[in-house]
């Protein structure tokens, strides 16, 4: 008897979900409005139904704790039968909202919602701006967990993989709203989404040196404690320097740890400035037998935003260069399988050994980085 109850047991347990604590949020809609899926700040261009996850995608607010890394990662979602408030204090009962209190989708962060947004400024302050944990789901996830008549909806929520699938999905409805096609004559793109690149951060610097990396910094001056930054996520501070002409904020990283890796990512302060200037702020990596490719970050298009304070208008902005573009493919290339970037600048992946951001004007600069990380 105790044999097979035993085994009843173990059988039971193999269906215990292993994923993380749910927490309670909020959840708006978008997609068929304004806001286009298609247009989203992480820079993913369009979405395509045939992508891992399809149409599941959302907005993450910008002074959300978790927003600094959050592009391409993913959540699983459920509809909360609760009551809550919207960023005014107003209380909306959504007791009665959804289909199915048990049943949940994966969706993937492609966008932002930013709490200081003038255009749009009364609702981005009801939604995005951190009274409660908040996203902005695609109206073709919103639907299937609750109608479209309710406009927002409790939700819970964790952190999962982006190939995670759900104990109970929730179903594909009747009739879903139509939504905008990308067109035929565009080409899809290589995505870096976790799941297909298989591949884990190693990070340089986050608020802090890593271990085993080092500031190799040179003709820089350490900034007066009165220009220290906090960083990004609140523990320890931004590199912050004063750097001359040709000279370089750079970290020197231990043996190996450009191995197994896609790209480099970082952060940099941007204060209220809309774009960099072309030949001024340039990042290389390389090692022993010297530099790689230099790319110039005006080249890169920005995949992430992040206010230096909950309700400040000032930024970080967050540049991904593939390594491939290292290896002088580029600024626009992806190679998203770390088998096929083989080095650069004459070094093998396993020589290359620091990382720098370079000050390319005639006049010294103050740059502040932060989250810098091999992806």
């Amino acid at each position: 008897m105790w044999t097979l109850l035993l085994s009843a047991l173990c059988l039971f347990a193999v269906k215990v979900d292993a994923q993380g604590t749910w927490m309670k949020g909020r959840g708006t809609m978008y997609g068929n409005d304004a806001w286009s899926i298609h247009k989203g700040s992480c820079g993913y261009g369009y979405i395509y139904p045939t992508d891992p996850l399809g149409w599941n995608v959302m907005a993450m607010p910008d002074v959300a704790p978790e927003y600094a890394d959050s592009c391409g990662s993913c959540y699983e979602v459920k509809c909360d039968p609760s009551t809550f408030t919207d960023g005014y204090g107003q209380a909306l009962d959504r007791t009665q909202a959804c289909y199915d209190a048990d049943a949940s989708l994966v969706f993937r962060v492609t966008d932002t919602c930013p709490c200081v947004y003038p255009e749009n400024a009364y609702s981005n302050k009801r939604w995005c701006c951190g009274d409660m944990p908040h996203f902005d789901l695609s109206i073709w996830g919103f639907e299937r967990l609750a109608s479209t008549k309710w406009g927002v909806i409790g939700l819970k929520y964790r952190s999962v993989p982006c190939d995670y699938v759900p104990m109970k999905g929730a179903p594909t409805i009747a009739n879903p709203t139509p939504g905008e096609q990308p067109p035929s004559t565009a080409k899809q793109p290589v995505r870096d989404w976790p799941e297909l690149a298989n591949t884990t951060a190693t990070s340089a610097y986050s608020g802090g040196l890593a271990p085993g990396w080092s500031d190799q910094s040179y003709n820089v001056k350490v900034l007066e404690h009165t220009m220290v930054m906090p960083a990004m996520n609140g523990n320890g501070s931004a590199m912050c320097t004063s750097t001359q002409p040709k000279g370089a904020i750079s970290l020197k990283s231990p043996s190996g740890a450009f191995q197994a890796h896609v790209a480099l990512e970082l952060w940099i302060y941007m204060g209220t400035e809309s774009a960099l200037a072309k030949g001024e702020t340039v990042v290389t990596v390389g090692g022993p037998q010297g530099d790689c490719s230099v790319v110039d970050l005006a080249d890169v298009r920005a995949s992430g935003f992040k206010p230096r304070c909950t309700g400040c208008d000032d930024y970080y902005w967050r540049f991904e260069v593939y390594l491939s573009a290292f290896a002088g493919y580029g600024p626009e290339s992806i190679i998203n399988n770390a088998n096929y970037f083989r080095g650069c600048g004459g070094n093998t992946v396993s020589q290359l050994n620091y990382v720098e951001v370079r000050n390319y004007r005639s006049v010294a600069v103050d740059m502040c980085v932060d989250h810098i990380a091999l992806v």
